[in-house]
This record gives structure tokens, sequence and C-alpha cells, in this order.
């Protein structure tokens, strides 16, 4: 697990623990602050000790059962959040997690990520533009374990054909968000409002 602080690093304690055992029942791991522990949510103490701030930290590693559901207990003295939990199953990242709140559970399952999982997020796209070659970009984010070289990349405009073509010379490794954009931008020459919908297809040549 690695945890990222925000401003306030001693304000945060956390716990691994199965996914029906409470703070402080069968603790996995932990680390943050331990005066602040399972009950000082929202207590807004102050303690000084644990993470030092808007700092990194690798938790040690942890043996799971393949398949089974896990949660983190996150606690925040101040009961503002600010931390920022990330999820690796054999290297791989599966669950990020932030916190906004004095205490929540993140659960997550021991399990690697598929081979190949594209996330489409949005398009990246304002939404306003002059008229003229508007160049239609992706963003996507990458939640399978092979790295993304190549894609196709499709788009339609208010429901009409969809222009589909390969992007290649891409390098989209396990836990990484990328900007796509596709080889033929779109030329409207009427004002006026659209819709377009983006599409990805043929992971690495064909994969799903």
């Amino acid at each position: 697990i690695e945890i990222i602080t925000d401003a306030y690093g001693s304000e945060g304690y956390w716990e691994l623990v199965n996914a029906d055992s409470a703070c402080g029942q069968g603790t996995i791991l932990s680390g943050g602050n331990t005066i602040v522990g399972c009950g000082g949510a929202g207590n807004q103490n102050q303690p000084t000790g644990g993470y030092s701030s808007n700092s990194i930290i690798t938790s040690d590693t942890a043996c799971l059962m393949e398949n089974e559901s896990y949660r983190i207990a996150y606690v925040d003295d101040w009961g503002d959040g600010g931390f920022e939990f990330l999820v690796f199953i054999n290297g791989f990242l599966v669950k990020e997690f932030e916190g906004s709140g004095s205490f929540e559970y993140f659960t997550f399952e021991a399990t690697e990520p598929p081979s190949f999982d594209l996330v489409m997020l949005h398009a990246h796209v304002p939404a306003y533009q002059p008229q003229g070659s508007i160049d239609i970009e992706a963003e996507v984010y990458n939640a399978g374990t092979t790295t993304i070289t190549s894609l196709d990349l499709a788009y339609t405009i208010n429901g009409g054909t969809s222009l589909s073509q390969t992007v290649s010379g891409l390098s989209i490794p396990n836990g990484a968000r990328a900007h796509i954009t596709h080889p033929s931008p779109w030329t409207p020459t009427t004002d006026g409002d659209y819709d377009l919908v983006l599409s990805h297809s043929n992971l690495n040549g064909s994969n799903i």
C-alpha cells in the first residue's frame, strides 16, 4: 500500500483488515499516528508524530488470500481526510482511494487486474470551440497489467458514421493515464450544439 499524505501528515492513522473486521480487529498492516489510533476520528487533538507531511510512504508487504476482500480503515484526527491510498497486488495497481472525512473504510479484492483493461475516462475536448479543425482527444486509464502500445480510437458526431483509426506508438503502463489524439480531426462548418461519442477497441492489435 502506498500512502500519500497531505499537509497534515500527523493527523492520519490506518489499518488493513479483513472486509468483515473493524479497525483494530485482526490487523494485517497499519501505519500513521498511533496516538490517533482507531478511536481518534475527528477528536482534533492535533497530536505530534506519525507520518511526515506531503510525503509518499510505502507500507510493508502483506500476504493475502487470493480473491478475498479486504479493507483499509482510515482515521483522521481533524476530520477532513486528506490521505490517499494506492493498493498494489503483485506489483500492479488495483485501487486508488482518497480520504475525505474522519473515519472511512476502503474495500478492495486481492486479485491481479486482467491483462487488458483500458478505461475511457472522458473526451478531452473543450466544451466551446470555433469552427475549423478540432483535435478529438481522449483521456484513458490503464487498469490492466499489459502496457498498451496501440489501439483503435473511434468517434461519432450526432450519432453519425463512426470514424475509427489506429493510434500506435503508445506506451501506457499499468496505473497510468494518457491523452490519445485521433489521427483525423473534425471540422464543423456550422455553429451549433454537437454530441461527441468516443470509444476504443483492439488493444495492442486485437484484444478487447
